[in-house]
């Protein structure tokens, strides 16, 4: 189990800063781009993340599960896997790289059918280069468990974004904007390079790239079936933006749809720290068979992922309104796109959950058949829902091929580890925003949000009943009269 101190709250503080930082950059670039000039942008990162899956490669991943398994053995194994796994990076992102350079001006032309996209898309290769470097090292620290040596990047990363898109955004546009995020990322990877040659030297790892081909097939055979999730994942969200892009309202309806998408980006942040951080020690409590262990931190980082997903929903959703006007006077109109975003977010955190716990058996090839039917429906569903009802038939197509994808991943970890209880909170929590959505969507302004305040209220108790131990008692011995709130614990536990 995860103390509570061991780097959460550090990484707590360092997540809501940096999502801070983030979301005043968005706000600044959606303003001064505009609705279509942001949906332009949100093209760019989205393509920069469809060639990132072969650029990246799932090294940081790799990186962070096989890292950990391999330290908890002994160092001269850790060295030998991650140069090995340096050594697959470097040739994925050099090549992903190329090959979006290349294809800069047919994407351009033929897909989005707007020629000024041609050099933000070529310099779009070094962006990836970038995050490929970045989330390598990321991995690294994360398998090293050097979690407080990771909290600082995300601060890093959001403060020179910011300081750099306020002056570039308004005079380069696009490409300013492009600019910005690389520079800022590429500070981020500068800072955690220094950090894992620190580690390394506190723990005397030596890196070193073998020759064996057993380490690359375990290599491969870890990735192949992220790679393959992350083909159907992020090829399906890019195929859908690119439609949503030939829309009748064009890069205006991708411009809403990237804002609210930076929202729910910034709701998920707290949780995936959560879950990247408890996602190694699941995986090295495996490699150690302590199964007692693995199952507690899945139910701890259940708990917080519940909570850390479930308030901030709520409370996004009964202020949709308001926070889309902060985009500037062209995003009015998207409210319910950010509503139905900011119900995305529980979905798509537990179904990110119980992945990684599936990840971290060494089952990796067991969360393809679910993605599978998460492309399948967005695919089709979605493509239609853009022609007919642009952004918002679109997100409401994405809640439901999230939902079904995470309940099928659910059964699965259901099999493989009977005695893990979720269902039922799970259930819960999807009820509780539904009808949120149901009353903002029925009931036109002031009233809509008069009939959804009730619930958000009761989305924040139903998430701090079901709180991680740790965490409510702390509540408990400051607000004695919360203790009523054990009541409606409900069952995300380890069974007998």
């Amino acid at each position: 189990m995860l103390p509570m101190n061991l780097s959460l709250p550090l990484g707590v503080f360092a997540i809501v800063a940096s999502k801070v930082l983030s979301f005043s950059t968005t706000v600044v670039q959606s303003n001064d781009l505009g609705p279509a000039g942001y949906g332009a942008y949100g093209l760019v990162v989205s393509t920069v993340s469809l060639f990132s899956i072969v650029g990246q490669g799932s090294m940081g991943a790799a990186a962070s599960n096989l890292l950990a398994r391999s330290a908890a053995r002994n160092l001269d194994e850790a060295g030998r896997m991650l140069g090995a796994i340096g050594a697959v990076a470097v040739v994925l992102a050099l090549a992903a790289a190329a090959a979006l350079a290349a294809s800069a001006s047919l994407l351009a032309g033929a897909v989005f059918r707007s020629a000024t996209l041609i050099e933000p898309l070529r310099f779009a290769a070094v962006t990836l280069l970038v995050l490929a470097s970045q989330s390598l090292l990321d991995g690294v620290l994360a398998g090293l468990h050097a979690f407080r040596a990771r909290n600082s990047l995300s601060i890093v990363q959001g403060a020179v974004f910011l300081l750099l898109a306020l002056p570039l955004t308004p005079r380069f546009g696009v490409l300013g904007a492009l600019v910005a995020y690389t520079g800022a990322n590429l500070v981020a990877a500068s800072v955690a390079a220094f950090n894992v040659r620190r580690v390394f030297r506190e723990r005397g790892l030596r890196i070193v790239v073998p020759a064996d081909p057993a380490i690359y097939r375990e290599i491969f055979t870890f990735v192949a079936p992220m790679l393959a999730n992350a083909v159907l994942m992020i090829g399906t969200n890019w195929f859908v933006t690119s439609a949503l892009a030939r829309s009748r309202h064009g890069l205006s309806d991708v411009g809403v749809f990237s804002a609210a998408t930076q929202a729910r980006t910034a709701m998920i942040a707290l949780p995936f720290l959560l879950q990247a951080t408890y996602g190694p020690l699941m995986a090295a409590a495996h490699g150690a068979e302590r199964r007692r262990d693995y199952r507690a931190n899945f139910v701890d980082c259940f708990r917080g992922t519940l909570l850390a997903s479930l308030v901030p929903a709520a409370g996004v959703m009964l202020l949709s309104s308001e926070i889309m006007w902060i985009f500037g006077k062209g995003f009015a109109d998207g409210s319910l796109v950010l509503a139905l975003s900011a119900a995305l977010v529980v979905p798509v955190v537990i179904a990110n959950l119980f992945g990684i716990a599936i990840q971290a058996l060494e089952l990796n090839r067991l969360t393809l058949m679910p993605n599978i039917v998460y492309s399948a429906i967005c695919s089709t569903l979605g493509a239609y829902a853009c022609t007919h009802a642009g952004a918002v038939g679109l997100v409401v197509v994405m809640v439901g091929a999230q939902v079904v994808q995470m309940f099928l991943l659910m059964r699965l970890l259901a099999r493989i580890e009977p005695s893990l209880h979720v269902a039922r909170s799970t259930a819960v929590a999807l009820f509780l925003l539904a009808a949120m959505v149901v009353a903002l969507a029925a009931l036109p302004g002031l009233a809509g949000a008069l009939a959804a305040a009730p619930l958000a209220v009761v989305c924040v108790l139903y998430g701090l009943a079901n709180a991680p131990d740790a965490l409510i008692g702390r509540v408990e011995r400051r607000l004695p009269a919360l203790v009523a709130l054990r009541r409606f614990r409900v069952h995300a536990e380890v069974g007998s």
